[in-house]
């Protein structure tokens, strides 16, 4: 699910103009961090020429679950953080859980 999700959520940027603004960006002249950054990397090559479209959004939608891999496990390793399943909830029942969680870390 989580992995649907970052691919729609990815798809909903490069077609929301993603590829544009990496476009103006790219004549800018960026801090080495800034055009290292998730995806825009990806779409720098492809402006680059280095890739075609479809390998470009592969590498987009790869390195991003990678790096939700990563963010799980940084999480997963803390004691503190409080898992919500919010599928099943609606976000005022998600925020309630939030504000019952941050009393008990006080």
């Amino acid at each position: 699910l989580l992995y649907q999700r970052i691919e729609a959520r990815v798809d909903g940027w490069l077609e929301g103009g993603w590829l544009e603004e990496s476009r103006r960006l790219a004549q800018r002249r960026l801090s080495r961090t800034a055009s290292k950054a998730l995806g825009y990397q990806e779409l720098f090559a492809y402006l680059r020429g280095e890739h075609r479209w479809a390998e470009t959004r592969r590498l987009i939608h790869r390195n991003t679950r990678r790096y939700a891999k990563r963010q799980l496990a940084w999480f997963r390793a803390d004691r503190r953080v409080r898992w919500i399943a919010g599928d099943a909830l609606s976000a005022e029942e998600v925020a309630n859980r939030v504000l019952e969680n941050v009393g008990k870390l006080q």
